[in-house]
């Protein structure tokens, strides 16, 4: 609950752009907490708007670091990558990251689409235990859709909570079939039925609020693609200007080709990333970019 009220008090401050006030109380969020990696993440847009792109970087590195990417779902994490190397005129690393990005999320944004419009219908949402079961339950092997993208959605109080107590319901199915015949073909039978009837409904509440988040998800993917689109828009223009620059000034390549050796401060130690992550690294990259 702390470190929930430390990200919103920071959300507060970025929202009056008072990004240096907004990075502190980010910064102090604790690095065991469930909110740590959403809190990087959002200080990296402090960083950006700071202009501190390096530190922007370098947090969104943390952030596709093998501790997070598995189990946590966040495809602006891409977007805020190319725009940040957009900014510091790495277009093609900018335009990398996001044919990359698109590549990626194309599909799933393909398949949520088409999972919702199948119960888009008043008929459909009818039949909201049986968009539950079809990921959930029933074996879904082409599915592009990440399991990440569920272990968000879970995340979902309503959602969660409901799954939480159809366990439960489950668990208890599976005791009263372990009792002996007598009890269990008796009040044990009995007591299934109830159970069934109201892990149907349970299940049918969660299926309403599935579509609902992943109809959510489905929409900010589209922003996403829609700002992906616009920056390798901008990156293609960008091009254009710094050829016809570098034509008119042929002395400008010389120079871009030597070599800067960039001074530390010598308070911190520095260490040159080799492409291992170490925990204790976490969220103290910085990237070296001018």
């Amino acid at each position: 609950l702390k470190d929930l009220s430390l990200v919103n008090i920071a959300r507060i401050y970025y929202e009056i752009q008072r990004f240096e006030n907004a990075d502190n109380y980010y910064s102090l969020v604790d690095r065991g907490s469930m909110y740590w990696p959403e809190s990087l993440f959002e200080r990296a847009w402090a960083a950006f708007m700071r202009t501190d792109l390096n530190l922007s970087l370098g947090l969104l590195l943390t952030n596709n670091s093998n501790y997070f990417y598995d189990y946590e779902y966040n495809p602006e994490v891409e977007v805020l990558r190319a725009l940040t190397f957009f900014q510091l005129c790495e277009f093609n690393n900018a335009e990398q990251i996001l044919l990359k990005f698109e590549g990626e999320y194309k599909p799933i944004q393909k398949e949520l689409k088409a999972f919702l419009t199948k119960y888009s219908s008043k008929e459909g949402q009818e039949l909201s235990d049986q968009a539950f079961d079809e990921y959930f339950a029933d074996d879904h092997a082409e599915s592009r859709v990440q399991p990440r993208l569920f272990l968000k959605v879970l995340r979902n109080q309503d959602i969660g909570s409901l799954v939480r107590h159809m366990d439960v319901m489950e668990n208890e199915v599976n005791l009263i079939n372990q009792q002996k015949s007598v009890w269990r073909d008796g009040i044990g039978s009995h007591l299934k039925k109830n159970l069934e009837r109201d892990k149907l409904r349970y299940k049918k509440k969660a299926g309403r609020y599935l579509l609902k988040e992943l109809d959510n998800q489905y929409q900010k993917l589209g922003d996403w693609m829609a700002q992906s689109q616009i920056i390798r828009f901008e990156i293609v223009d960008a091009q254009r200007v710094d050829y016809q620059f570098k034509m008119k000034n042929p002395e400008l390549q010389s120079q871009a080709e030597r070599k800067i050796d960039f001074a530390t401060s010598r308070e911190i130690i520095y260490w040159p990333f080799n492409g291992e992550f170490w925990e204790d690294e976490l969220g103290y990259y910085r990237y070296t970019e001018q």
